[in-house]
Parts: structure tokens; sequence; C-alpha cells
């Protein structure tokens, strides 16, 4: 699968690659991964210092204070789609999950046609301004496709961001990992479990 991912606020490309490094290498199966930068440079979010050097810059996709920034970071991302797609999956965390989950929700809107067979939210960032921005409604905006929701139960920085995205998806396609860390990406045995319902997010997809 060819999946698009989107990093957190106040990261970049380079930092969303090492985060998602262990992910990555234990899904194999030889899926290519294409990271697609920020476009509103932004200061460095706390945490990621060791993943990152002093010539770095840093990025958002949109101000999560001024949401009239969301539509332009859509219509960007249906833009880099259409230009660079098609893509299988998209994969994001923080608020790269929100900017995807918003995306996706447009999409249905618009046509029904949803370019991405499945997607993989991470450590979602708090949403409910956002999907109050939308009109969102789990009643009828739900996502229709296979989900995996992966969030930590220790999240400090969006303790509900992840239980919240989950609830705009479809429980019959959703794979839900609550792991026992923070802001971040499972480890050990956690990943182990990511990894599975990943896989099995993209055996839904492919059926």
């Amino acid at each position: 699968m060819k999946f698009l991912c989107l990093h957190g606020n106040g990261t970049n490309s380079h930092v969303m690659q090492l985060q998602t490094a262990p992910l990555r290498h234990e899904l194999e199966d030889g899926h290519d991964y294409e990271f697609v930068e920020g476009a509103i440079e932004i200061p460095m979010a706390e945490g990621v210092e060791a993943m990152s050097s002093p010539e770095h810059r840093f990025y958002a996709y949109y101000d999560p204070d001024d949401l009239s920034t969301a539509k332009r970071a859509m219509d960007q991302l249906d833009d880099y789609i259409s230009t660079e797609g098609p893509f299988d999956a998209v994969m994001g965390f923080s608020a790269g999950a929100v900017l995807a989950a918003m995306y996706l929700i447009q999409k249905q809107r618009q046509d029904g046609s949803v370019p991405f067979k499945c997607a993989v939210f991470l450590a979602s960032a708090n949403n409910t301004a956002e999907m109050g921005y939308l009109g969102a409604d789990a009643s009828r905006d739900l996502i229709r496709m296979p989900t995996a929701h992966i969030w930590g139960s220790a999240d400090q920085t969006a303790p509900t961001g992840g239980a919240d995205l989950s609830k705009m998806c479809d429980s019959t396609q959703r794979f839900i990992l609550v792991h026992d860390a923070g802001h971040e990406l499972p480890k050990q045995t956690y990943l182990t479990q990511a990894v599975q319902g990943i896989r099995r997010t993209i055996y839904l997809a492919n059926q």
C-alpha cells in the first residue's frame, strides 16, 4: 500500500519518519510512505528535541486558533493528492490525524468519493473545535472505511483526542488500541498489537 503521512503540529516530515520508524519496520509488506510537510512555520513542539536538530524548521497544516486556515489546508491536501496520487491509505499523527479526518468527512459530503481505502490515526490531537467548525456529527458524518485508532492512556497533550476521533468512524470497521504511554506511538507489546490492528485494517480495505 502507498500511505500518505501527515505529521503533528510543531514537527515536520523528518520527525514523523523517526516517530513511525519502528511501526513501519514491523509492518513490512513492501508498503510505501510519502510524508507531506505542513505549510505554516511554527515553533517546535515539546518532546521532539531528540528527533530534530538546530537547522530544522517546524510546521503545521493549519492554525488551531484560526480554523479558517483548516479550509485552506484541506484544499492544499486535495491538490497534493490529485497531483502526486493515487494513494491507498492515509496515516496521521496528532494534528495530522485531525486534518485527515476532516478531509475524509468533507470528501464524503461532497460526492462520496474518497481517495483512500483506509486510514490510520495515531495519537490524535484534540478535535472538538475542528469538528464543530465542520459542523460534523457522528450521526450523519461517520467516516465509512476501515480505520485504526491508536492512542495512549497517559496522553496529557490531547487526553480525549483519540477517543473523540474514533467516534467519528464506523464502529464495524474500526480498530482501537489504547496503550500505556503518552502522546506518542506504542512500544514493545503494544507496538505488536498496533501492527496487528493496522494489518487487519489493511486487510479489510483490500476486500
